[in-house]
């Protein structure tokens, strides 16, 4: 079989390089193709039980956007670096489990660390706001989210990412790296109901926000592991 992928154009450069073919829509399919959906595809390929399921594709950040970014990040403030997302999601589309209030990490935003905003069109008020909460330590680089490939290599020289579920966090799992994301309740699925794992993303901390709607136990979960990270004193 030729596996093709219909993907959106900011992804392709990814699934080229590791040497999936990209589908021309305007292509007439072969009468014999197949059509699946990506999320059918496990099934499809017979990890049905939730348990032996793949590790996440293994990308590669490009080495000479790699050793730009590390320029930007050297100019924008000292190490370590931490990457923040704190919403996601399609306008009208799945936004109420993938978002949290900035004034509920602010807690977490008094670690002494250069804080690298990597949210997708951040508000003005946001990143005041978040000028405020974090001092003068602060890198804007969300600019990097129009290029995927300035994002994965972005991605690559994080200490650590703290944020909800995103595109960028598809990319820091397929990275190897470790990152803390942030699960609103109700969770979706690929966090599942409940635990500080999910399958999809084994590097990962699950951090849940109650069903009452209280954050601080994860606020404080992240706060330690951070600090674990960053080899400071915990909070």
């Amino acid at each position: 079989a030729r596996p093709l992928i219909d993907c959106a154009k900011p992804l392709q450069s990814l699934i080229q390089r590791i040497g999936l073919s990209i589908a021309v829509p305007e292509q007439a399919p072969d009468p014999t193709t197949l059509t699946l959906l990506v999320g059918d595809l496990p099934y499809a390929l017979g990890y049905q039980d939730g348990q032996t399921l793949p590790p996440p594709l293994a990308l590669t950040p490009l080495p000479e956007r790699v050793n730009a970014l590390h320029a930007v990040l050297a100019a924008a403030g000292p190490p370590p670096y931490v990457g923040l997302t704190w919403r996601a999601g399609t306008p009208g589309f799945n936004q109420l489990n993938k978002s949290i209030l900035l004034t509920t990490l602010q807690p977490l935003l008094t670690t002494t660390c250069t804080w690298v905003n990597l949210q997708r069109n951040p508000l003005p008020h946001e990143l005041a706001e978040l000028g405020r909460y974090t001092g003068q330590h602060l890198a804007d680089l969300s600019h990097t989210n129009a290029d995927l490939e300035d994002m994965l290599a972005l991605l690559s020289l994080l200490d650590d990412y703290i944020g909800v579920s995103n595109t960028n966090m598809h990319l820091r799992a397929a990275l190897g790296l470790p990152a803390q994301v942030l699960v609103p309740y109700p969770p979706e699925w690929r966090w599942r109901l409940t635990g500080a794992r999910s399958p999809w993303f084994p590097t990962f901390n699950v951090l849940r926000q109650s069903l009452n709607g209280d954050w601080n136990p994860a606020i404080t979960a992240c706060s330690k592991t951070l600090a674990q990270r960053l080899h400071r004193p915990a909070p």
